[in-house]
C-alpha cells in the first residue's frame, strides 16, 4: 500500500482494494502519442511552400513560411517525445485505494495531491475499456460526485478517475458493494428514525461523522 494513503486511514476503516495504473497501457498509449505526433509533425516539415502565406494577417515569404512550418514541426516532435515521459512519471505517483468509507485517489508531479470521496458523495460510477484495455486486460473507472465545469459548448461532468487499472470489472464490483450499502444504510436510517426527531439526528450525526 502506498505509504501517503497508509497514514490518512481512518480509525477502523480497512482497505479493501489498492493498486495503480498498468505501466504497459500507460506506456503503449504514449508511444500513439508520440508516434501521431512525429506523423503530423513530419507533414508540417515536409510542406513546401510554393509563394507567400499570411499568418496573422501578415505576409510573408516563401522562405519565412516554410521556416515556420519546420519550427512547428519541432514543437510537434518534442511534445510527442515528452508524452511517454509525463506517462511513466504519472504512473510513479498515481495510486488508488477502496476501502469501507471511501474512494482515496493519489496523484501529482511535484508533492503529493490526495483526494478523498466518500460513498455518500458519488452520484454514479462505471467502467470504460478502450482497445489498449482489451489488449492488455485494463480499463478506467469513472466517479461521478456531481462535479462540473464550463467549456465553451456548455457544461461538462468531471470524473473522478481510477485510470488504466487491471481486473477493472472486478474493482467496480467492491465499489459498487459499499456504494449499494451506503445507500440503503442511509434511506433505512431516514425510514426509521424521521418519526422520531431526537433518533433522526443521531443517525445525520452519526452519517456526517464519516466524514470526518
Amino acid at each position: 500500500m502506498d505509504p501517503a494513503i497508509k497514514t490518512i486511514l481512518e480509525k477502523n476503516e480497512k482497505v479493501k482494494w489498492d493498486g495503480k495504473q498498468d505501466l504497459k497501457t500507460s506506456m503503449v498509449a504514449g508511444i500513439l502519442g508520440l508516434l501521431l505526433l512525429f506523423i503530423i509533425g513530419s507533414i508540417f516539415y515536409s510542406i513546401v511552400i510554393g509563394g507567400t502565406c499570411t499568418i496573422n494577417g501578415q505576409i510573408k515569404s516563401a522562405q519565412e513560411c516554410a521556416g515556420i512550418m519546420k519550427y512547428v514541426a519541432y514543437a510537434l516532435f518534442l511534445v510527442g517525445i515528452l508524452i511517454p515521459i509525463f506517462k511513466y512519471l504519472q504512473y510513479k505517483v498515481t495510486h488508488y485505494a477502496v476501502t469501507s468509507k471511501r474512494v482515496l485517489l493519489k496523484s501529482g508531479l511535484i508533492g503529493a495531491d490526495m483526494r478523498s470521496v466518500y460513498y455518500d458523495q458519488i452520484k454514479s460510477a462505471f467502467v470504460n475499456v478502450g482497445l489498449i484495455g482489451k489488449i492488455f486486460g485494463t480499463g478506467s473507472i469513472l466517479i461521478d460526485t456531481g462535479r462540473i465545469t464550463q467549456t465553451k459548448k456548455g457544461s461538462k461532468t468531471v470524473y473522478d478517475r481510477f485510470n488504466n487499472i487491471h481486473n477493472p470489472y472486478e474493482v467496480y464490483k467492491i465499489l459498487q458493494k459499499y456504494l449499494s450499502g451506503r445507500k440503503e444504510s442511509l434511506h433505512s436510517g431516514r425510514a426509521d428514525h424521521e418519526h422520531n426527531q431526537k433518533k433522526y439526528k443521531e443517525h445525520i450525526q452519526k452519517t456526517e461523522s464519516y466524514k470526518r
